[in-house]
């Protein structure tokens, strides 16, 4: 990957940087990256490598393939499993790998503007293209312990999940994946505060099911829970929270059980403040709401927790939105006219091939009404749990059960910049920089399957946080987006958007948290203002991949590559 970079991506006032001070934070321990180049050497270094090499480059060898070592088919040896009342079909473990292949082949070969940017402030962020997730290594990312990845990977993080069917939500629920129990070679090998949030989950299961049998009341139920492990080994789990005193009551316990002995826990952000500010005011209510995050947050420091608060969940924070906002397809957004049109000419310079599928205004209006109202979500019951799914939109405009390539609106940027600021989170802890051990990150169910699918992607994720363009800005201040030149947009700026992270940390008194903004970028000596490639840099990137692929097509030869674009 570094060849890629020096000789196309990255700009060359980086280049002289890092040659003056070399650093590696990719991520991906020298043994990995090792046998991947040695494999693929010519691939890497060719300046003629075409978007399907690309793609195979960053997906398959730093995503999962090759690293985790994807089967491509189910689970060997194991035969799907259908209940007769209600069916459950395993999914093969390369199935997410299919989803994001189909993604990048949909819009072509070649790299374009939006997606080297994407790739650059990945690289420059440190957080790897794809899913490394169960590799364990050192600040200096050298494998600590090869036997433990190799047995996560192969009985959890290859896993991609069941779908519950017919209504084709995914889930990889420790509670679906191992409905008899945690296995038993799993145990001695994840950390122990993992495997007992693990334990408390199957015990709280069984007495929900003792105490109310198959219910199918949202507030009661249990909702979905999904395992990730982030690079360097940091485990963390995205939980399906209901807001309400009715869930907080049924199964406070057992979310107080699993909130002290993790070391960050994330809770959900809101419209109505800015990003970074949630966290304390949901813990000025102290314990005494209405059993919203407030109790929850209160009975975790009761309980002994004495990590992290954190807001990963960017959200826009307009004021008067019900106001401003009259939901409907000519104005799904309370913008002025001239607003999509600015956008849709940003789509254009920055994702030709995805400008051209939406085709006009008016269907780029009623694409972003379609992934804006809650009309996506779906829920399904089974055995005391409830499933939840926000679905994606596909290209003739329909809802459709796997992303596709036109993830937009204020909800998906949020699952994906979250999906992001956890990857960042996940590597200050690999590093050292703060206390390490699991995360939770509580949030509505109708996130985590989207999210889930932005965690194992984080640089597909990446490009469609640069894709909802708008809401990244307008998380931070609304008024501001009106401001910004959308023809020119400040691209450091975007950076340090991006890499804010809005912490709060327990103090003696249980009364009180103190907020505070982690400088990950000064952390990290990253210069936003070079992550970036110039627009003439990127034209020269695209320039090169273009005549590559007319080289491998045969349009034009290598002794004569004379191409005009």
């Amino acid at each position: 990957m570094k060849e890629i970079f020096e000789n196309l991506i990255m700009p060359k006032r980086v280049r002289e940087r890092e040659t003056q001070n070399p650093t590696d934070s990719s991520n991906v321990p020298p043994v990995q990256r090792s046998e991947i180049e040695q494999g693929h050497e010519s691939d890497l270094s060719r300046e003629t490598w075409t978007r399907r090499e690309f793609l195979k480059t960053l997906v398959a060898f730093l995503g999962g393939a090759a690293v985790l070592g994807v089967s491509g088919c189910a689970f060997e040896g194991e035969e799907d499993e259908v209940k007769d009342d209600f069916e459950i079909g395993r999914l093969p473990d390369d199935f997410w790998f299919r989803v994001i292949t189909k993604i990048y082949e949909r819009f072509g070969e070649d790299p374009i503007p939006m997606q080297i940017r994407a790739h650059a402030i990945i690289r420059a962020l440190g957080i790897p293209s794809g899913q490394v997730s169960a590799l364990t290594s050192t600040e200096a990312a050298v494998r600590t312990d090869s036997e433990t990845d190799e047995v996560i990977a192969e009985r959890l993080t290859n896993r991609a999940g069941v779908e519950i069917l017919p209504e084709h939500i995914s889930s990889s629920d420790i509670l679906d994946l191992y409905p008899d129990g945690l296995p038993e070679e799993l145990k001695q090998h994840l950390d122990s505060r993992i495997v007992e949030m693990f334990e408390a989950r199957y015990e709280h299961a069984a007495e929900m099911k003792e105490l109310y049998g198959d219910t199918e009341d949202g507030e009661i139920a249990l909702r979905q829970e999904n395992y990730f492990r982030l690079p360097g080994g940091v485990d963390l789990l995205s939980i399906g929270y209901t807001h309400t005193s009715k869930y907080q009551e049924i199964h406070g316990d057992y979310l107080e059980r699993i909130s002290r002995n993790a070391s960050v826990i994330a809770i959900e952000g809101y419209s109505d403040v800015p990003y970074g500010e949630k966290n304390e005011e949901h813990y000025q209510g102290n314990g005494k709401g209405a059993g919203h995050y407030d109790r929850l947050m209160h009975r975790a420091v009761r309980a002994g927790f004495k990590g992290l608060f954190a807001e990963v969940d960017a959200r826009d924070t307009r004021d008067d939105w019900e106001d401003l906002m009259e939901i409907n397809e000519r104005n799904p957004f309370p913008f002025m006219d001239d607003f999509y049109e600015k956008y849709l000419a940003y789509i254009r310079r920055e994702h030709p091939a995805l400008y051209a599928e939406i085709g006009s205004e008016d269907r780029f209006r009623k694409l972003l009404l379609l992934q804006l109202t809650g009309k996506p979500d779906k829920e399904v019951s089974h055995d005391g749990r409830t499933y939840c799914a926000r679905r994606a939109v596909g290209s003739d405009f329909e809802y459709v059960l796997d992303p596709e390539g036109l993830e937009f609106s204020r909800i998906l940027f949020s699952d994906a910049l979250s999906a992001v600021k956890l990857h960042l989170i996940g590597r200050l802890m690999a590093d050292g920089k703060i206390s390490t051990g699991p995360i939770l990150d509580f949030e509505g169910s109708a996130h985590l399957s989207n999210k889930s699918f932005f965690l194992r992607y984080p640089e597909y994720a990446m490009e469609v946080v640069l894709r909802t363009f708008p809401e990244l800005i307008s998380y931070h201040k609304f008024a501001e987006i009106l401001a910004w030149d959308l023809e020119h947009p400040d691209w450091p700026e975007v950076v340090r958007h991006i890499a804010k992270l809005a912490f709060a940390r327990t103090t003696d008194n249980p009364d009180r948290i103190d907020s505070f903004f982690y400088d990950y970028l000064g952390e990290y000596d990253i210069d936003p203002e070079t992550v970036i490639p110039s627009d003439e840099e990127i034209l020269g990137i695209m320039e090169r991949t273009r005549r590559g692929t007319a080289i491998r097509k045969g349009e034009v030869s290598v002794e004569n590559p004379g191409y005009s674009g």
